[in-house]
């Protein structure tokens, strides 16, 4: 199943819009929704071509972003993406702060740079999580999911901790050292996935 294109674009500008809000960078081959499309470039075989963006819901998994191809633009800092995918799982369809996640890395900063360094999770130790959410791609995603939560999920926060917890993540900044503990934190008590 895929969503479809009015909802991708509801949550892409939602997204962007949090993103702006939070001081969290957004890529400049981006243009917005309905802008110019530096995107699907190599797909379309043009510029400005239409847009690749797909949103598939899949029966079972972990959460994904993926390009088909990333690329430089000229006069761009950032690369465009091409066909680029999200998959989510079905279990996960109402948390919309999932999509919000997996968004946030289609909308964000890339280069070969940035690229470059990027650990995957490879189990949930509180090392190997650690180590994954300090990364600037996650850091960024996480940051704006956990905002994303404190504004629309209110209902994924344990009461008894909601209170500290919106106040914790209303204190903090994107550069916050403690950061991977809020998200550590934020996984233990089930808020996040």
């Amino acid at each position: 199943m895929t969503i479809s294109a009015e909802e991708t674009q509801k949550l892409v500008e939602q997204t962007e819009k949090m993103m702006h809000e939070l001081n969290v960078p957004v890529r400049d081959t981006w243009k917005g929704y309905s802008g110019e499309n530096l995107d699907d470039g190599m797909t379309n075989g043009i510029w400005y071509g239409p847009r690749l963006l797909n949103i598939q819901i899949v029966a079972d998994g972990t959460p994904a972003a993926q390009a088909g191809w990333v690329y430089e633009v000229d006069g761009h800092q950032s690369r465009a993406h091409d066909k680029f995918t999200i998959h989510i799982a079905k279990k996960d369809l109402e948390n919309k702060h999932v999509f919000v996640h997996e968004l946030v890395h289609f909308l964000q900063r890339t280069n070969e740079e940035l690229g470059e360094t990027y650990v995957p999770l490879k189990s949930h130790t509180y090392e190997d999580y650690e180590k994954y959410v300090d990364q600037r791609s996650e850091r960024e995603a996480h940051f704006v999911q956990l905002h994303y939560i404190i504004s629309n999920e209110l209902q994924l926060i344990p009461e008894e901790i909601k209170a500290s917890f919106i106040s914790m993540i209303k204190g903090t900044s994107l550069f916050d050292p403690n950061f991977p503990e809020i998200c550590i934190s934020a996984k233990e008590n089930g808020i996040l996935i």
